[in-house]
């Protein structure tokens, strides 16, 4: 199964641009020449997880925050805290954003206001994948041991 991947994109959809991240910051190259168009600092150091798709990009770095930025120029359209800290697993839906991170699933409207949060402690340790029907995230980071916690 592939995944991360936009299938059946409309041919209009604007992708001049690749969206690239490291050390916290967030980059725009242009996708012709690869010059930078913008950047954005999350006052972050650690990785920076992106989700974007219908037309709505959003990054999240260790801190306890989502951000959403405008594509075309990098401007901070909101941003939202998050329940959990560290590496994120985001996905976007065309009614929402979910974003897991520790012990935690948080899912947001469109426009950053919290929709509901949810903590898998309890359930396991490591990083958490999240998937709708044919729009799956596989977790991502270091390699951890499944531990099995009970109730």
């Amino acid at each position: 199964m592939t995944y991360r991947e936009n299938a059946h994109l409309p041919p209009e959809i604007d992708r001049s641009i690749l969206v690239t991240c490291i050390s916290g910051c967030v980059y725009g190259l242009d996708r012709a020449t690869g010059a930078f168009r913008w950047g954005v600092d999350l006052d972050s150091r650690g990785p920076v997880s992106i989700g974007f798709r219908h037309d709505v990009l959003v990054v999240s770095a260790s801190l306890h925050e989502l951000t959403r930025l405008d594509y075309a120029t990098g401007a901070v359209i909101w941003k939202a805290p998050t329940t959990g800290a560290g590496r994120a697993t985001i996905v976007v839906e065309s009614d929402c954003i979910v974003c897991a991170k520790g012990r935690y699933v948080d899912c947001f409207e469109l426009d950053g206001r919290p929709r509901w949060s949810q903590t898998v402690q309890g359930h396991g340790e490591g990083a958490i994948a999240l998937a709708f029907p044919g729009n799956v995230v596989q977790a991502d980071g270091a390699w951890e041991k499944p531990r099995r916690i009970e109730p």
